[in-house]
C-alpha cells in the first residue's frame, strides 16, 4: 500500500499491554516483507533489546513503556549496539536531579501547570530510597512551583554525594 517502514507491537490488540510480545511474529512479517520494520515491546534493558533485534531480524526497535522514567534507557540500549560497555542506571540522588531540571523546563513552558503535568512522573523518580513514599505524598500536595522545587532539593540534599 505504499508504506516505507513499519513498526510492529508484538502483541495482539486483545493482549493489550498485557502479556508478552511476540518477537517471533514480528519475524515472521519481516521475513515477509522487503521495507524497514522495527520491532516494539517488551523492550526494557539493553539485553533485551539485544535479544529482540537478534530473535526478530528487524531493522531498528522502538522503545515505549520500557523508557517511562527511565530516559538514561535509550542511552544505555546505544551503547550495547556500539559494543560499548553499558552505564549504570543513576543512583537515586541523580534521578532527583533529572525530575529537579524536568520540572523546571516543564514549568518554563506551562507555568504552575507543569507542575500538575509532572506528577504522573513522581512514583518514576521516587522509588528506590527510604522516605520515596513519604516524598510523594508531599509532592503531591503541592500546586506552586517554588515549593515543589525547593523540597525536592532539600531531598537531593539529604543524599551522600553520587
Amino acid at each position: 500500500a505504499g508504506a516505507n517502514l513499519i513498526t510492529i507491537h508484538g502483541r495482539t490488540r486483545s493482549q493489550g499491554f498485557k502479556g508478552i510480545a511476540s518477537w517471533e511474529s514480528i519475524r515472521e512479517v519481516k521475513e515477509n516483507l522487503e521495507i524497514p520494520i522495527i520491532a516494539n515491546g517488551d523492550i526494557t534493558s539493553p539485553e533485551n533489546a539485544l535479544q529482540c533485534l537478534e530473535i526478530t531480524k528487524a531493522n531498528g526497535i522502538m522503545i515505549g513503556r520500557g523508557s517511562m522514567g527511565r530516559p538514561w534507557l535509550i542511552g544505555q540500549i546505544n551503547h550495547a549496539l556500539d559494543g560499548d560497555k553499558i552505564f549504570k542506571d543513576p543512583s537515586p540522588k541523580q534521578k532527583l536531579q533529572l525530575f529537579h531540571g524536568q520540572i523546571i523546563e516543564m514549568t518554563r513552558k506551562y507555568g504552575d501547570h507543569g507542575i500538575l503535568i509532572s506528577r504522573k512522573y513522581l512514583k518514576w523518580y521516587c522509588k528506590d530510597f527510604d522516605g520515596g513514599n513519604e516524598l510523594i505524598k508531599k509532592l503531591l500536595k503541592i500546586d506552586n512551583a517554588k515549593e515543589l522545587l525547593d523540597l525536592i532539593e532539600a531531598q537531593i540534599n539529604l543524599f551522600k554525594d553520587s
